[in-house]
């Protein structure tokens, strides 16, 4: 029978190992969302009106991939039980990097209607008191949105928000940039977000 002659030294390379590779996977999980973080970006007009086309530019690391948000939320009236509202030339961007959520509040389902040539439904029942719908890879367009549902227990309000997401690859020098067109959205508040 043939016995280690040293079991410690054997524990002691195994914990140097394990130390070491959790030190590394650290090491890299702080040093990676730094190098892919936005530097700075600005939006232009500073206060924009019904109307105004958005335009953010910025910089990030050379070829990152930047997400940007757009969000605004709107309270629409019930009525019978109901709530419908509609958005129309909604404009999707180029590409398909793009997603489009909208979530209604005090609501027992949402409908989410699209049409570009044919109208097509995305429904969703409420989890809670909270109904979304979701669609990522929109193909670009102009689209007329068509938001509809139960109110929950014949509230007279349904808040709705909704979300446009687009990904957008910086250049070789980390420049980018993105138009929002504010036409088809009402006046309020936006939150943009990069």
């Amino acid at each position: 029978m043939i016995k280690s002659a040293h079991p410690h030294k054997r524990l002691k390379e195994h914990l140097f190992i394990t130390v070491s590779f959790s030190v590394l996977i650290l090491a890299l999980l702080t040093i990676l969302p730094a190098a892919a973080a936005v530097d700075s970006w600005e939006i232009s007009p500073e206060n924009p009106t019904l109307g105004d086309t958005l335009r953010i530019k910025g910089s990030a690391s050379p070829e990152e991939e930047v997400e940007i948000q757009v969000s605004f939320e709107k309270d629409v009236q019930a009525s019978g039980g109901e709530y419908e509202y509609i958005l129309e030339d909604v404009k999707i961007p180029d590409g398909f990097n793009n997603r489009f959520t909208v979530q209604a509040s005090d609501a027992r389902n949402l409908n989410v209607r699209v049409k570009m040539l044919i109208w097509i439904t995305k429904s969703s029942e409420a989890s809670g008191n909270i109904a979304t719908v979701t669609q990522s890879s929109v193909p670009p367009g102009t689209y007329q949105i068509k938001m509809d549902g139960d109110a929950k227990n014949g509230d007279s309000t349904v808040n709705l928000k909704i979300t446009a997401v687009q990904r957008i690859k910086a250049d070789s020098g980390g420049d980018f940039s993105y138009s929002y067109n504010t036409k088809a959205v009402p006046p309020g508040d936006f939150k943009v977000s990069v």
